[in-house]
């Protein structure tokens, strides 16, 4: 069984759910810690090793300490404007790591769903 640990306030959406599994991951281990400058052992603590994929909801410095000390960072891009409205809608997913960036855009009929 391969997990993403998915850390954030918001449960993730079935749009963020079927994307993670179009990247191999057969579940979702959802958390609402709050990370700090000190996120890459915040995660070790959890449990994520680095070299493994991560998907974080957090300030910038966050992801880039996490990807400087190895870990594979996904985030979900929603549309602003569907945030704005109080929804959600998952537009596709970057997973980023220290040498490289990749996008998988999200199927075109995935509805937008409101916040949990």
């Amino acid at each position: 069984m391969k997990s993403l640990l998915f850390i954030s306030r918001h449960a993730p959406t079935q749009a963020q759910r079927d994307l993670a599994a179009r990247l191999g991951f057969d579940r979702l281990q959802a958390s609402d810690e709050t990370l700090t400058a000190d996120a890459p052992n915040e995660v070790r603590a959890l449990g994520i090793v680095a070299g493994e994929h991560v998907a974080v909801v957090a300030p910038l410095y966050v992801g880039l300490a996490l990807i400087r000390s190895g870990y594979r960072v996904v985030e979900f891009v929603n549309d602003p404007a569907a945030r704005a409205a109080g929804v959600f809608h998952c537009l596709g997913v970057y997973v980023h790591a220290l040498q490289e960036s990749t996008f998988l855009p999200a199927a075109t009929s995935t509805p937008p769903q409101n916040r949990e």
